[in-house]
């Protein structure tokens, strides 16, 4: 597959299943992973004149990984990949914490979540600070130690999501070219533009995309498309050394449309005899959008957003699971495999010792 990354020239407006001009601000911080794999097929299906010229069914059998996010240099080319914030970390006035799969059978407790094996996640010692507004994206030399070492020391800094750029529309009568009374709207884009610098939105693709510039989502906003020359990170060593001793943790990189919701059925085929722990789990997103070639739209759907954490018991043997580690590493692991084409559930992998700890006793007393 090739790499790929959309570098914006004007704000992005991408839906989030709500209409314009209910007086809610539309935008995404980034748009579904099916957006991004409709760019790409789209662009290796239009022909020199910019029409459509290929088979819509065919098309949707074109692998697409992404969005990946990453910090542009001046030239349009990746300074620094970026990822989303992880589930699993708790930024407090004492500084940044870990949450935790806590044994709650030493107090001699049990939790109602679904499941009789499940375990809450939590912090393994009290703090009755407030958390703290963490930036929405992470640098993969951030992220890195995060996976590999969570308790390492060392700043996060982050980056911010990509501000929201608000437009007012009016409506126009297309019999006499002028303003509606009463018809005005708003739509939100996003600027990929922080005070860290430009960000562009990076996917992987085996189709065929000419480089240059297009319009991308809502709106017909212009997109340069060009090749990245950094690749994406692979799985540090530290992290399939873990999958090797049978436990892991898994981020997703992007949303994942799951059967159960936010538990994962297919266990993103994880060796057998593999077992979900616990997992921490934000708020669901909701993704829709049109169908071009039936004229029609799709219907709304929920996605365990990315940053989503997993644990994960790995079965099998230890050649099997560091097998499984690195294919798994940045591949679309949701529960159906049209939504992985589309690259629905991209995981990383964190390393973890599979062991479930016990709540400090001052935990208890809060």
């Amino acid at each position: 597959m090739n790499t790929w990354i959309l570098d914006a020239i004007d704000p992005l407006f991408f839906g989030d299943g709500r209409s314009v001009g209910t007086g809610e601000v539309n935008g995404r911080a980034l748009p579904p992973p099916q957006v991004v794999a409709g760019l790409a097929r789209t662009r290796q299906g239009l022909d020199s004149n910019g029409a459509w010229a290929s088979d819509p069914e065919r098309a949707k059998t074109i692998p697409v990984r992404g969005p990946f996010p990453a910090l542009l240099n001046r030239d349009g080319s990746v300074e620094e990949w970026l990822f989303p914030r992880p589930a699993d970390a708790l930024l407090l006035v004492g500084g940044l914490r870990r949450l935790l799969p806590l044994d709650l059978a030493t107090w001699g407790l049990r939790s109602n979540l679904p499941g009789a094996g499940l375990a809450p996640v939590g912090l393994a010692v009290a703090d009755p600070s407030k958390p703290q507004p963490m930036r929405a994206l992470w640098r993969w030399s951030e992220l890195e130690r995060w996976l590999s070492d969570p308790d390492a020391p060392g700043e996060i800094r982050g980056v911010a999501a990509p501000p929201i750029e608000t437009r007012l529309h009016v409506a126009i009568d297309p019999a006499t070219g002028r303003a509606l009374d009463g018809a005005l709207f708003s739509t939100a884009g996003r600027r990929m533009v922080t005070e860290e610098g430009a960000i562009g939105l990076g996917l992987q693709t085996s189709a065929t995309i000419q480089a240059g510039v297009a319009p991308a989502g809502g709106e017909r906003r212009l997109v340069h498309w060009r090749q990245a020359s950094k690749s994406l990170p692979s799985a540090p060593e530290t992290v399939l050394r873990s999958a090797e001793d049978g436990a892991v943790r898994i981020l997703l990189a992007t949303p994942a449309i799951l059967q159960l919701g936010w538990c994962p059925k297919r266990l993103f085929d994880a060796p057998p005899g593999s077992v979900l722990i616990a997992a921490s789990v934000g708020r669901a997103e909701v993704v829709s959008g049109w169908d071009l070639a039936t004229n029609k739209g799709r219907p709304s759907r929920r996605c365990a957003p990315a940053g989503s954490v997993y644990f994960l018991r790995l079965g099998g043997d230890t050649t099997a699971r560091r097998a499984w580690a690195e294919k798994a590493w940045l591949e679309p692991r949701a529960d159906s495999d049209t939504d992985r084409l589309d690259g629905y559930g991209s995981v990383l992998l964190g390393a973890w010792d599979g062991k479930l700890t016990p709540p400090a006793p001052s935990t208890r007393s809060l």
